[in-house]
């Protein structure tokens, strides 16, 4: 379960400067579609309120309640038998073992040290630019390279 501050942002910026995606988690939270959009697309500024709109967040809240609200909702929760939880717990993520999880997560993983090993001609140039400009310049050239009209 995530709560999230109203101001969080949220997104998958690794295409963006050549890199694989290690966590391949998304498509089980907000489906193949919208997981192409976010990732091929760079999608790194996903509002809290749009992340909760997808899917990808179970809730916002105001930032100064963020605490009390994450509180609460774990008081809720530990009042239910212990056992009853980690049951149930286990139980849905059993569900998503049998529809491929553990399969998927394994696989994006291989791929992910693939793309990592062999790396791409923007990763190199991303990390020149880093290692020679500071990080900033290497987000800023990262950033230039695209029209923000993905971001949420």
């Amino acid at each position: 379960m995530t709560i999230a501050a109203e101001d969080a942002i949220f997104g998958e910026p690794e295409l963006k400067f050549g890199a694989g995606i290690v966590v391949m988690i998304l498509p089980w939270l907000v489906g193949p579609k919208r997981t192409k959009e976010i990732i091929l697309t760079g999608a790194d500024r996903i509002s809290a309120p749009e992340a909760a709109r997808i899917g990808l967040i179970n809730r916002v809240v105001p930032s100064d309640q963020l605490e009390s609200s994450v509180l609460a909702l774990a008081r809720r929760i530990a009042v239910i038998d212990p056992n009853l939880v980690q049951q149930t717990k286990r139980a849905i993520n059993q569900c998503f073992e049998t529809m491929g999880l553990v399969e998927a997560l394994n696989a994006a993983l291989d791929i992910d040290l693939a793309i990592e090993g062999k790396g791409s001609d923007d990763k190199r140039h991303f990390m020149e630019i880093a290692r020679r400009d500071g990080l900033r310049k290497a987000i800023a050239w990262r950033d230039a390279r695209f029209d923000g009209s993905h971001d949420e």
